[in-house]
């Protein structure tokens, strides 16, 4: 409604033209060139694609690389398209740049797959996105807690509470402290960049709810209710 004011054309310009695109619409493809990889199924229809391209139509090998034909399964995005089938000892540096870099900014497990499967291909993408999302140290540390937090106040209800969940701590174990820090403007110290939460372990149980815990140099904190201490995923 805003544009229809105007008299204007709408003209499209090819990616090679657009030479002021922004970082995120260009992202780079890592040239992957490895037919002797060690991945047997990679290897296997690498070798089969070149033997017999008609087994395998919607498999391409060019330049030195597998491609595969498929389709997007996310919006503003062609139906279909080649994409690069990475093979298992390059997947781990893949998954770093598109989590990692300062310009991929820890996304979640969605936009994580979404930014890989749009120039990525191989099988089970998404469940390695999850396992190596669910297992990033600076997003344990820097991200808030969805879920429902653990831990009643006195005595165990005898009915099922949709607020809270039953969670169990042993000592020794690896866990989350939630950090509580405050502002200071004369240390230029902001508390929202601060990480919300500090990696420590148990040293002691006190009760169902309370534990004491200690800094990973081994240095003793304090004791903690349940409803602050994250459990770190096996």
């Amino acid at each position: 409604m805003r544009l229809s004011q105007f008299d204007f054309e709408i003209e499209h310009r090819k990616g090679k033209l657009n030479v002021i695109p922004d970082a995120l619409s260009r992202i780079q493809v890592d040239a992957i060139a490895t037919p002797a990889t060690s991945d047997e199924w990679y290897r296997h229809v690498y070798e089969d694609c070149q033997a017999n391209p008609r087994k395998y139509p919607n498999f391409m090998v060019k330049d030195d690389r597998l491609l595969r034909y498929s389709k997007n399964k996310y919006e503003l995005t062609n139906e279909f398209n080649w994409k690069l089938v990475v093979p298992e000892e390059d997947r781990l540096d893949i998954l770093k740049k598109c989590h990692d870099e300062p310009v991929s900014a820890h996304l979640g497990v969605f936009k994580t797959h979404k930014r890989l499967s749009l120039n990525y291909y191989w099988p089970s993408m998404y469940r390695e996105v999850k396992e190596y999302v669910k297992k990033c140290e600076i997003c344990k540390q820097y991200k808030p807690v969805n879920t429902a937090r653990p831990g009643l106040m006195g005595n165990p209800k005898e009915y099922y509470n949709l607020r809270k969940r039953h969670v169990e701590l042993k000592v020794g174990q690896i866990v989350y402290k939630r950090t509580h820090y405050l502002s200071n403007a004369s240390k230029r110290f902001t508390a929202k960049l601060a990480p919300k939460f500090q990696k420590c372990v148990i040293t002691a149980k006190l009760s169902p709810l309370v534990y004491t815990l200690a800094s990973m140099e081994g240095k003793t904190l304090d004791n903690f209710h349940i409803k602050d201490i994250l459990k770190q995923d096996d």
